[in-house]
């Protein structure tokens, strides 16, 4: 849900209105249905208020023309659903909606209000829906299947897919549930939504639909997969970045020193750069015109200036000490357009002559472990031209590198299980080798079983870990 107090401006006036704009989390469904009558639409819409409402289905927009449903032409924003979007009385007269079976439909619904109206507008909306067919539904549950991982350490779900074929008016859905570290239970949910949760355990639920048992409907369920990691942790992006807070000093700045303490690197590499900054300048409430009642464009800057390169994030304007929210502010030449009631001063705060940002790679000089088994890098700068620049930041930037690996030979088959530590982390749903095998991602070990005199070969893609960073220093010597 957005929603926002905004100042309009009438004869001569202002008035404070209050905006909503809402999606639904949970849509119409209509699997199962064999046609949709119309719209139920419930709420209050008091004088003064409105309600308007369009709809989002399959990742597009749609809204009621003479022409019936239609793509909805405009972005989908509070401002243009408030303008374009369909009455709850144009909607009750909408009947039959039949490329909405088999769907799911979200409303998308924004509303206005005086500020200090005494009742809000509500709605709610429904489907009139009928079935015409039989159906026989069936509920058919799977094992529990045990995700192996360590020791009070949960696995994570990369994905969760299935297959499946229906014949005549047969229907069948698949649902997935998980157990947590605890042994609860969660509740029944989409493949997809499961991604990325943390589980001990998975369960299936599939749920089949028919018309009739003569045999003309048959529904058929396959390649169930779910594929998950026991070291989540290491499965970040390719690249992060660290940045430390920019450091303000009152003299010039020379050589820096920064050092970052870590794990150890597995196919992974650490850099760091370096930025130095003059210091940002600071207008407060500065007057850059009056209002006229209309709208019209304010410079930033004093005397007749532009103040350049404006921190637009920091920009605060007020009309007659009200704050203004609804103005439009060009980055090419620092103006501000908005309206404000005839004589009333404009004021304007803002950081400006904001630095350009310009990273220098530093020099790494040292890597070092001590007893604990922490890992220690340091990096160095020396800057050359220290005239003004009283103001620093750091960025440590950790890469993990990434490959692959064929037909790699492990060794002879002997029959049992042989055990062989991979030199890399295995993504483990792409490691094809010729016997039975498992893999344990936090080790790296491969276990299989092949056929005695078979040279065994594995061929897999890897990926660097991110190592654990555990603290930073950064500090700057006086400019000589």
């Amino acid at each position: 849900m957005l929603e926002r107090n905004t100042m309009q401006r009438g004869t001569g006036n202002f008035e404070f209105r209050r905006q909503a704009l809402f999606k639904t989390t949970d849509p119409l469904v209509t699997q199962g249905e064999t046609s949709i009558t119309g719209f139920t639409i419930s709420g209050t819409e008091p004088e003064g208020t409105s309600r308007r409402i369009i709809f989002e289905v399959d990742g597009r927009l749609y809204y009621f023309t003479n022409d019936g449903l239609t793509l909805y032409p405009y972005h989908g924003e509070l401002k243009d659903i408030l303008a374009h979007g369909n009455t709850a009385a144009e909607l009750l007269e909408v009947n039959g909606i039949v490329r909405w079976l088999n769907r799911k439909i979200y409303p998308i619904v924004a509303m206005d209000a005086p500020f200090d109206a005494a009742v809000m507008p509500k709605i709610k909306i429904g489907l009139k829906v009928n079935c015409f067919n039989d159906e026989y539904t069936r509920d058919e549950l799977s094992p529990i299947y045990e995700l192996k991982h360590p020791a009070n350490t949960p696995a994570r779900i990369v994905t969760a897919t299935f297959n499946k074929t229906n014949n005549g008016y047969a229907k069948v859905n698949m649902l997935i549930r998980t157990r947590n570290l605890i042994g609860d239970w969660g509740d029944w949910q989409e493949f997809n939504a499961a991604e990325n949760q943390e589980a001990c355990a998975v369960q299936f639920k599939a749920t089949y639909i028919l018309t009739t048992l003569d045999g003309s409907d048959e529904s058929k369920i396959f390649d169930v997969k779910v594929v998950y990691v026991t070291d989540s942790e290491n499965l970040a992006g390719d690249t992060v970045e660290l940045f430390t807070l920019p450091q303000s000093y009152y003299v010039d700045l020379g050589t820096c020193y920064a050092m970052l303490k870590h794990s150890e690197l597995f196919d992974a590499a650490i850099s760091a750069q370096i930025k130095y900054e003059t210091a940002t300048l600071k207008r407060h409430e500065i007057v850059i015109g009056k209002g006229t009642g209309t709208a019209e464009t304010y410079y930033l800057g004093i005397n007749g200036g532009i103040d350049p390169n404006i921190n637009q994030n920091t920009l605060h304007i007020t009309a007659g000490g009200i704050n203004i929210i609804d103005f439009y502010y060009n980055t090419a030449d620092a103006s501000v357009t908005l309206s404000a009631p005839t004589g009333i001063d404009i004021k304007a705060s803002y950081e400006y002559a904001l630095n350009v940002e310009d990273w220098k790679d530093m020099i790494g000089e040292i890597s070092q472990v001590d007893s604990n088994g922490v890992y220690s890098s340091r990096f160095i700068y020396r800057l050359t031209d220290s005239v003004n620049k009283r103001k620093s930041s750091v960025r440590f930037t950790i890469r993990r590198s990434s490959g692959s690996v064929a037909n790699a030979i492990l060794g002879v088959a002997d029959g049992s299980t042989q055990k062989f530590v991979l030199p890399h982390r295995a993504q483990k749903e792409t490691i094809s080798v010729n016997g039975a095998w498992t893999y344990d991602e936090e080790t790296q070990i491969l276990s299989v079983t092949g056929n005695i005199g078979d040279t065994l070969k594995v061929t897999y893609d890897w990926n660097g870990i991110i190592p654990t960073i555990y603290s930073y220093s950064v500090g700057w010597t006086p400019a000589t």
